[in-house]
C-alpha cells in the first residue's frame, strides 16, 4: 500500500492495515473495472458506508509535543488532526483519539 503518516515534517509507514468489510466495494470496484485509479462514482457510496480502513504506525520515538498529523497516499493528504505525544515515561496509550 502506498500510505504514509506526517507528522508535520515527520513522516512514518504505516505497519499494519487492516479492511473491515471492504469486500462488497472491492467487488463493486472489480464490476466496473475502476480498482487502478479507485475513483469510482457507481461505487462510493457504498464504499463509503460499508468498507472501514485501518492503519496502524509507530510515533518515532525522537517526538514529542503538539504535530499535525496527515495521511498521504497518491490521491494526495488528508485534512489534518492535532496530536499531542507525551514524553515516552508519561505516554500510556491510555486516552488514545482512535482516528481512523
Amino acid at each position: 500500500w502506498d500510505s504514509r503518516i506526517a507528522f508535520g515534517d515527520t513522516s512514518v509507514l504505516g505497519t499494519e492495515l487492516d479492511r473491515i468489510n471492504c469486500d462488497a466495494c472491492d467487488s463493486c470496484r472489480l464490476q466496473y473495472e475502476c480498482l487502478d485509479c479507485l475513483d469510482c462514482d457507481s461505487c462510493d457510496s457504498l464504499c463509503e458506508e460499508t468498507c472501514i480502513e485501518q492503519m496502524s504506525f509507530q510515533v518515532p520515538s525522537n517526538l514529542e509535543g503538539a504535530y499535525q498529523l496527515y495521511l498521504v497516499n497518491r490521491f494526495g493528504q488528508s485534512s489534518p488532526s492535532e496530536i499531542t505525544i507525551l514524553g515516552l515515561e508519561q505516554d500510556t496509550g491510555i486516552n488514545d483519539s482512535g482516528l481512523q
